[in-house]
């Protein structure tokens, strides 16, 4: 029996029947995506999983809750019963609060995110902050990328997509596995609670694409399209930029985020410094100061330029901590435009351009803004390595609004 089959196991001892069987099956799912998520930031699969268990806590008190909580027989119980402990992981509690039950839901936000707080995610896993006062119907929501889970049938309607599933929702597509929908939940700005029952269409489709789905990015001109099956995903130029920057998340993350937090000497306890990835548009490139200009080395591919600006001091007390960043940038003209930052990433203006992960971990241990340029492939799937385009290296000189190859 494997570790985590005795966990949930043990965790559900005196649950009974159809009760315990479902728990056990929410309880292995979580287990199993949470140690993929650990596993993309570099732990090994053996520890990643060992701490996805510890983060649910010890087994019996695990089973204790659950016991609690199966007694309980009104709305008021359920709330006051397991506010704390498991109702954000597992049981009906979860299921209700993940589903927008207005009264779970305001009686957690109560506890857990009080008044004060301006962002309601503070930073929670499937969790969008969107500006405050936006309509939370498909009108509002579709340009994050969200879809109301109860209208994402007819949102995709014309293409081969079905949403399958009552508590438990999957998108299906004939020929190819199905993929979970884990329900994403809004917040908005200055608004004290959150708001579930979202699909977060991007995130499933490069999940999807991880499983061998037909999900193909596509460039015309400066204008991202997504296509699944042959079918041309709704909101393309919304949905697809998303699923590109998405991509480009889990790519640092399984490849380059923990090398490059070592290479830099980041101390463990920044848990919040994480690599910023984004889709560059055509007008963000005209205003991005500094920039560089390249040939692009394909002008039917898509690319990305992955770049480290080291941390800066503006003054004895002001510092701006060490960036990695990931933006994907459309051709024009021939030419990719690389967006670096609002402030000089080095007293000379000068950029390091390089065509192996090997060199660009060199030149960040050395404290040097270092860039180099990563192919995207158009079925977004994760390779065994990431896909550095075999450029001459060089050193670019930066200029505000402008800048040239330099040699």
């Amino acid at each position: 029996m494997r570790p985590e089959q005795q966990y949930v196991r043990n965790a559900t001892r005196g649950l009974r029947g159809k009760v315990r069987q479902d728990t056990q099956a929410e309880l292995l799912d979580h287990i199993t995506e949470r140690t993929r998520q650990l596993t993309l930031t570099g732990l090994p699969p053996e520890q990643a999983r060992t701490q996805a268990m510890q983060e649910l806590g010890p087994p019996p008190t695990v089973a204790r809750s659950l016991r609690r909580e199966q007694g309980f027989t009104t709305a008021a119980q359920l709330a006051l019963g397991t506010l704390i402990g498991l109702t954000l992981l597992t049981s009906l509690t979860a299921r209700l609060y993940a589903q927008g039950n207005p009264f779970i839901s305001a009686t957690v936000n109560r506890v857990l995110y009080p008044p004060h707080v301006s962002d309601p995610c503070q930073n929670r896993p499937d969790c969008v902050t969107v500006e405050s006062g936006t309509d939370l119907t498909l009108t509002g929501t579709r340009s994050y990328g969200l879809i109301p889970l109860n209208q994402a049938s007819d949102y995709l309607n014309g293409t081969d997509i079905r949403v399958r599933g009552l508590l438990n929702k999957h998108l299906t597509l004939p020929g190819y596995p199905d993929v979970r929908v884990h329900p994403n939940r809004i917040g908005r700005f200055e608004e004290t609670g959150t708001h579930g029952g979202y699909l977060n269409l991007p995130r499933t489709l490069v999940d999807a694409a991880q499983l061998g789905w037909p999900v193909t990015l596509k460039l015309s001109g400066t204008s991202y399209s997504l296509e699944v099956g042959g079918n041309t995903v709704p909101d393309e130029n919304v949905v697809a930029p998303m699923a590109a920057s998405l991509y480009l998340s889990e790519l640092l993350d399984q490849h380059l985020t923990v090398a490059v937090r070592d290479a830099a000497s980041i101390t463990p306890d920044l848990t919040w410094w994480t690599p910023s990835t984004w889709t560059a548009s055509p007008h963000v490139l005209r205003r991005a100061s500094p920039r560089a200009t390249l040939p692009t080395p394909g002008p039917d591919r898509l690319y990305a330029a992955v770049s480290f600006l080291p941390e800066r001091r503006l003054s004895p007390n002001s510092v701006i901590i060490a960036s990695l960043s990931a933006v994907a940038i459309p051709s024009a003209n021939g030419r990719l435009t690389i967006p670096i930052s609002d402030a000089s990433p080095s007293p000379f203006g000068l950029l390091r351009l390089v065509n192996s992960r090997e060199h660009f971990l060199t030149q960040v241990r050395d404290g040097h803004a270092v860039t180099m340029l990563v192919e995207i492939p158009r079925n977004l799937r994760l390779a065994a390595d990431m896909g550095i385009v075999n450029e001459p290296e060089r050193t670019l000189t930066l200029e505000t609004g402008t800048s040239r190859p330099g040699q």
